[in-house]
């Protein structure tokens, strides 16, 4: 996965800005120069990479494999605003462990990949100010995976006996 900006500093200079994901890790390469990008949470990938120029601050935001930049606060993709990633609550990011760990122990494989998922919408509706539909979207996973639950121990019952 790559992607890649332009950006042009106070002096008039243009600058190349690309994000590259792969087997080796995350990479943010800037004019040519490789640096790596280290997720701040294990169990998703998030990253907010800070890019200084004169005249300008940029910041390469990736959350899940969605990437975008923020220059002087404001994304270029969506043009909404910054906020930074460290700013996540403690609570949230409990929320995204119980969202996959939990789905791995009581619903499996697929319910650890939905967890996975979820918890990239947990973010992104936490950076929107979208508090209401973390918990509309954890009620409807937490449902998903009772019912997994239910039917692993409805199957599983003739085997017991």
């Amino acid at each position: 996965m790559k992607n890649s900006w332009n950006v042009t500093d106070g002096n008039g200079v243009s600058h190349t800005i690309e994000r590259k994901s792969g087997f080796t890790g995350n990479k943010i390469i800037v004019d040519g120069y490789t640096y790596k990008a280290k997720s701040g949470n294990w169990l998703i990938n998030v990253i907010d990479y800070q890019i200084q120029f004169p005249g300008i601050d940029c910041n390469v935001v990736v959350i899940g494999n969605k990437a975008d930049l923020a220059v002087n606060g404001v994304y270029i993709g969506s043009q909404k605003k910054y906020e930074p990633i460290r700013n996540i609550p403690a609570w949230l990011w409990v929320l995204v462990a119980v969202s996959v760990l939990g789905g791995w122990f009581f619903g499996g494989i697929l319910c650890m990949a939905l967890g996975c998922g979820v918890s990239v919408i947990f973010v992104k509706e936490y950076l929107e100010r979208k508090n209401g539909m973390i918990w509309v979207v954890f009620a409807i996973f937490a449902v998903f995976t009772a019912v997994m639950f239910y039917l692993q121990i409805i199957y599983m019952m003739p085997l017991v006996r």
